[in-house]
């Protein structure tokens, strides 16, 4: 019955849009509008695409393909988390909605990566393009068809040729694939031709696409939600009911589902909802109401963090209540605004900026101008003198939450820009419609004179060629930028033919190497940040800049898994260096299998084989993990742990998985004392600092051996022995004193000291536990035993 109905109203919704297209272009002066329109795309986006057709849109677009490709090959969400968390994924826990379906049109289609890149966000423009014409239509305030569809057509037009759009409309991006969703939402929300039956549907659907999709356009709506029944309210006296229950159905959500079904893009949820705190703050900075802060921090902490929902039903309470003060104290709200808006002064025009040579222009909110474009924001100022009430609370509602969150986020505030596409290409269409007719009505009755008309065209041609040629120049120049040279692609595609798919890769090529070369690119997957981040730059600087970094290499090899390193031109640029200072041609750890122009190549990792002693175990397991060189140290790694070791010293450099160090910038230290009052001695070492004359490596076992020495004396006291043994869930550290040197009892101690994040501790001696204690950030000593050595 459902699916019947859908397709009724599918069937209705095409052949309303067929009659609408009919009568446009049954009238002569709609006809050029839908011939701009159709040259706007064709020159703009299919024959771009079509020239740089392995050549995606966006920086971000490589990482979501690598996560779609996971969820292609997985049969299931579980199956899907359970590989990303065994191979250490780092960022699976994004809402996972575009991987979702890229994943489902590849099984349907059996298309490509790149393909499915560039078809999809092409087909998914298309179906936007037309729910776009129609959202448009709600906010003129003329109820003929003509205008109505006119307006509809500009709207598109000025959509494809802002210049923030124009270039990230095609992204295979969350954020992208979403406003498709953001304005079904908000054309069912405020057209009152749909029942509210159908509403709820759509409503329903939609929200959940969006809460599994992008957590950040999905706490947009929220705030874009509240803010517009403010508005609605204030200028109405009303509160608008249906607004007010998909608000209460989008809170509903994210405690309902987030904490039960979909956990692990929980976290993402609690990153984006911190923008609530700096609400607060900015309020406390504004108003100096401390209450505001202290407010903020506990929606945040009960809503996004504990998923509470009685505190949604306290949220949702005090905006009725608000409301409801709104709608009484109502006529001095409106007057006291009146009186705000009179004392704002007209500010100067931004400076025309030129395109030609531009590569960077500044991201902060005084830009915004130039990224919408500057004719764009003439037309949509004059647009909102003219927009009917709907279209005025709805512009009103984004720049309330665009501008201030804009501010806050400094050179990323053109995420923030990007959410004026609701409601500023629309404003911008109804300003150039009424300059339009203002000229015509002004020189209707010399328009027969050939000089005017001639005038009149070059006008409106040199208006429109300005426009049209943003996206061609977008895509045609700047695309191409972004994804990199032909000779850069062409060797990375040269490189999935070497190895296999598992084999890690490094350079600044980035996630493109996923799909290109088929290779991890170990940096974007699975580096975290923090000491692993800092290792890991320092290894790929020193390869790239000093001599003799053949350590730094293995390094990069067995603590990463990066089997190859990919050299571009934008070394010299990141590095600020110049390309003679690069020296990896000279590290003999790594053999150079392709070059090409520019400095761009590929290295492969050399593998040597590693001596090692056979050192018989008297418990033999199963599963035995081996000890890898990783050039500066000993790696050992298995599906439960990971552990670093110095090759001087048994002192541990990483404790932790493969992408978490749970030492963070601490470490580990073992103290021994000895003492023996007969030959008056009484000193202690630090294991770690010692100086060890023989290193064992066997295949699960590193034994380190040295001389304990008096301090003043110098005289032998103690051989000290470190053995550390490796099974698959856990390894081993034996500390041996060997009383062999002196004829007298020694008293020895031993103490162990932890500088790291971790604060719960369960200590045990001889599988007995002999202490559980929860460390508060301050330095503690536990003594476990006193233990007396005999000679």
């Amino acid at each position: 019955m459902l699916n019947f109905e859908f397709k009724s109203i599918c069937y209705r919704y095409i052949k309303k849009l067929y009659n609408e297209i009919y009568v446009a272009l049954a009238s002569t002066e709609m006809k050029p509008v839908i011939i701009l329109t159709f040259s706007v795309l064709l020159l703009g986006f299919v024959i771009p695409s079509v020239i740089s057709y392995d050549m995606p849109y966006g920086t971000d677009v490589f990482t979501h393909l690598i996560y779609t490709k996971i969820m292609g090959n997985s049969k299931s969400l579980e199956e899907f988390y359970d590989y990303c968390i065994k191979n250490y994924y780092k960022e699976y826990g994004y809402p996972f909605g575009l991987w979702l379906f890229g994943s489902i049109v590849m099984k349907i289609t059996g298309l490509e990566l790149l393909s499915l890149a560039i078809i999809v966000p092409f087909i998914t423009l298309i179906i936007f393009l037309f729910l776009y014409f129609n959202f448009s239509q709600l906010f003129v305030a003329s109820d003929d068809t003509q205008i109505k569809c006119k307006i509809g057509l500009l709207s598109v037009i000025f959509l494809l040729t802002t210049p923030k759009f124009c270039m990230s409309i095609l992204n295979y991006s969350s954020s992208i694939f979403m406003m498709f969703v953001v304005v079904l939402i908000i054309y069912v929300l405020l057209n009152n031709k749909i029942n509210l039956f159908k509403k709820f549907i759509f409503l329903i659907l939609a929200l959940f696409t969006l809460l599994i999709t992008h957590t950040g356009t999905y706490i947009f709506m929220m705030f874009l939600l509240m803010t517009f029944l403010v508005i609605y309210c204030i200028a109405t006296g009303k509160i608008n009911k249906l607004v007010f229950v998909t608000f209460t159905l989008q809170l509903l959500y994210l405690v309902l589902i987030l904490g039960s079904t979909f956990k692990y893009i929980h976290y993402q949820y609690l990153d984006k909802g911190r923008i609530l705190t700096s609400v607060g703050e900015s309020i406390y900075s504004l108003t100096g109401i401390k209450i505001a802060v202290d407010f903020t921090e506990l929606l945040y902490k009960e809503v996004f963090v504990n998923l509470n929902i009685l505190f949604v039903v306290l949220w949702i309470s005090l905006l009725y209540s608000v409301l409801r003060i709104i709608m009484i104290v109502r006529p001095k709200v409106i007057s006291g605004l009146k009186k705000y808006f009179i004392k704002i002064k007209k500010e100067n025009l931004l400076p025309a900026v030129a395109l030609s040579g531009i590569r960077h222009i500044p991201h902060g909110i005084l830009y915004w101008p130039v990224w919408l474009g500057p004719l764009q924001t003439v037309f949509a100022t004059l647009g909102l003198l003219r927009v009917n009430s709907y279209g005025l609370y709805l512009f009103l509602s984004v720049a309330l939450i665009a501008v201030p969150t804009g501010s806050l986020a400094e050179e990323r505030a053109l995420r923030e820009l990007q959410y004026f596409y609701i409601i500023f290409p629309i404003l911008s269409a109804i300003g150039f419609k009424y300059i339009y007719n203002k000229f015509k009505n002004k020189y209707k009755n010399v328009s027969k004179s050939k000089y005017i008309q001639l005038a009149y065209l070059f006008l409106f041609s040199l208006i429109f060629s300005t426009i049209v040629v943003l996206p061609i120049i977008g895509n045609l120049y700047y695309h191409p930028l972004i994804s990199g040279p032909k000779y850069e692609r062409d060797g990375m595609k040269w490189l999935s033919k070497v190895g296999n798919s598992n084999e890690g890769a490094a350079g600044l090529v980035g996630s493109r190497v996923a799909i290109y070369s088929d290779k991890i690119p170990v940096a974007v997957t699975s580096v975290s940040a923090g000491s692993e981040s800092k290792r890991f730059g320092k290894d790929v600087y020193h390869i790239l800049f000093d001599r003799n970094s053949e350590d730094y290499a293995r390094d990069l090899f067995t603590a990463f898994g990066v089997k190859y390193y990919i050299l571009i031109e934008k070394v010299s640029r990141v590095y600020k260096l110049p390309l003679n200072a690069i020296t990896i041609d000279d590290n003999v750890q790594l053999d150079k299998i392709y070059s090409s122009k520019n400095k761009f190549s590929i290295y492969s990792q050399i593998s040597y084989p590693t001596k090692r002693e056979k050192i018989e175990s008297n418990i033999v397991f199963d599963v035995t993990p081996t000890i890898k060189d990783a050039g500066t140290g000993y790696l050992v790694e298995t599906d439960y742990y990971k552990v670093r070791l110095k090759k001087e010293n048994p002192e541990i450099a990483y404790l932790g998985n493969t992408t978490v160090n749970l030492l963070g910038e601490g470490g580990t230290f073992d103290i021994v004392s000895l003492s023996c009052s007969k030959e008056n001695i009484s000193d202690a070492w630090i294991i770690q600092d010692q100086t060890y004359s023989s290193i064992t490596l066997g295949k699960n076992k590193i034994i380190y051996r040295t001389t304990l020495k008096d301090e003043k004396t110098k005289e032998n006291i103690a051989t000290l022995i470190v053995k550390y043994t490796f099974y698959d869930r856990a390894f081993r550290k034996d500390i041996i004193l060997i009383n062999d040197r002196i004829n007298n009892v020694v008293e020895c101690s031993y103490m162990h000291k932890f500088f790291t994040p971790l604060n719960n501790f369960d200590i045990y001696l001889n599988n007995i536990l002999t202490k559980k204690r929860l460390i508060y950030p301050s330095e503690d000593v536990v003594v476990a035993r006193l233990v007396v050595v005999q000679p």
